[in-house]
């Protein structure tokens, strides 16, 4: 097992020039995480990660240290909201995603009084009657309204509405129409992240993997390859019950069918 590195790095936007700060932990001194904050998580999937540069600042002891000097780097590169993609002056959270007091504390002193993006302002009455209006108008009837207080109170859906609500339904919950059909965690990764992000996904759950297997030792690259393997493996043929006349994979077909099959007569 590759020794873990703790560290401090810093994320550079090559579009916009915006930058956020945080700490990581790591068996893979050069991967390519960028970040895992909100702010900078939509700005990837926004401009894609080949459009950002990651620099460690600095190389710690462990991941306490790493984090707490998150803080010093943040204010030296001013990488707060909306100068950067840091939401905290402290940065990320540790020990269980808890702030510290002296964090939190640090978190209220730069987001109330005037620093607050409401303060000295008040919503509109008309704004204030808007919001009601359609608190009041969603799942009315969990707010108890009934009968004619309902806004669909006398109202049917065509024939047409429920035939594509049905479909919709249908392809969210099973069966080929449902966009998760068919594919692994890797291949949807792929799609949303880009290979970049997909590869180091993989990568940290093998070495998640290999960290529960206590009393073993395999290597981060064994255990990529079986994964991989696992992955390409082509699925066994089914096999077709001369009873019930459907088929099954080897396993299912064993123990359930053949000369085991309820249909098959004595």
């Amino acid at each position: 097992m590759s020794k873990q590195n703790y560290y401090v790095y810093i994320t550079t936007n090559e579009v916009n020039g915006k930058q956020y700060v945080g700490d990581h932990s790591t068996n893979y001194i050069n991967d390519t995480y960028l970040g895992s904050g909100i702010l900078i998580k939509k700005a990837i999937l926004k401009y894609k990660s080949g459009n950002f540069k990651k620099e460690i600042l600095e190389v710690c002891e462990s991941k306490e240290e790493a984090f707490n000097k998150q803080e010093k780097y943040i204010n030296e590169y001013n990488t707060l909201t909306p100068n950067g993609y840091n939401i905290s002056p402290t940065g990320g959270t540790w020990n269980k995603g808890f702030h510290s007091e002296n964090s939190r504390k640090k978190i209220s002193n730069s987001t109330s009084g005037k620093k607050n993006g409401m303060y000295g302002k008040k919503h509109s009455e008309e704004t204030k009657k808007k919001w009601s209006k359609e608190r009041k108008g969603s799942g009315s009837h969990m707010f108890g309204k009934k009968g004619e207080k309902c806004p669909n109170f006398g109202k049917k859906h065509s024939e047409e509405t429920k035939k594509k609500w049905s479909i919709q339904r249908k392809g969210k919950t099973s069966g080929k129409k449902n966009g998760m059909f068919g594919k692994s965690n890797y291949s949807i990764w792929l799609e949303k992240y880009g290979k970049e992000i997909a590869n180091t996904k993989l990568k940290e759950r093998a070495i998640k993997a290999s960290n529960s297997l206590k009393g073993r030792k395999i290597s981060d690259e064994t255990l990529i390859n079986m994964r991989m393997a696992a992955k390409n493996r082509k699925k066994p043929d089914k096999i077709s019950c001369p009873y019930c006349k459907k088929s099954f994979d080897p396993g299912n077909f064993k123990q359930h069918h053949g000369n085991k099959c309820k249909f098959k007569k004595d």
